[in-house]
């Protein structure tokens, strides 16, 4: 059987029902590049009113975390043998995105069995790192998957669903547990429309959604 299918059935009923509900972040934090120095503006005669706008969360959908930069945000530890949780600070980032034949040979180099994508259609890889640069406990791991823990939406707004004709085996599947000051990598794959502008979703355990560019 393949390894991405065992994989949902490991993950358990617990994470499900977590992820289900996931929301808007309400607390990100991005790490970006240098700013460029702010211009001084020459004062006009007649002062203008600034107008306010309120400016979207760091990681909503129509803010998404830049490639290249990393995302870090509070999310949850889970001792699964008795649900409790403990408090993290995650960072997750984009380290690679491949599609198209990049993508495919990969797939097909990975086993032969995968199946070829459609004409109209494109396998993306996503490698997400994810961090765990503190937490409340040094004896349970933070556990990332590549299907509980990831969505691709895609440029008219629709989220991807799995494809099982076209969920392939790949190298190196986002599937870790890492302890506090560890990190790790993996690949997440989606089938989607040949060069769809897609945001990438990074799906907390604390029930947010973390978005990302992909270009």
């Amino acid at each position: 059987m393949k390894t991405n299918v065992i994989k949902v059935v490991v993950a358990g009923a617990l994470l499900t029902s977590i992820l289900g509900a996931c929301s808007e972040p309400s607390n990100v934090e991005v790490k970006k590049k240098d700013s460029e120095p702010k211009q001084e503006q020459q004062s006009s005669s007649t002062p203008k009113k600034e107008e306010k706008k309120e400016e979207s969360k760091a990681g909503s959908r129509s803010n998404p975390v830049a490639i290249g930069q990393s995302a870090t945000f509070e999310d949850k530890i889970f001792d699964q043998a008795t649900s409790k949780s403990y408090k993290a600070k995650v960072e997750v980032s984009i380290q690679e995105v491949l599609r198209g034949e990049q993508a495919w040979k990969l797939i097909q180099q990975e086993n032969e069995f995968n199946k070829a994508p459609a004409d109209d259609m494109e396998y993306v890889l996503v490698k997400v790192k994810t961090k765990v640069v503190d937490a409340d406990t040094a004896d349970f791991a933070y556990r990332s998957d590549d299907i509980m823990n990831t969505e691709y939406v895609s440029a008219d707004g629709k989220v991807y669903q799995m494809d099982t004709e076209h969920h392939p085996v790949i190298p190196t599947p986002l599937q870790s547990e890492v302890f506090k000051g560890a990190e790790a990598e993996g690949y997440s794959v989606q089938y989607i429309k040949k060069n769809d502008d897609f945001k990438f979703v990074y799906k907390t355990l604390g029930m947010q959604k973390v978005y990302f560019n992909i270009k």
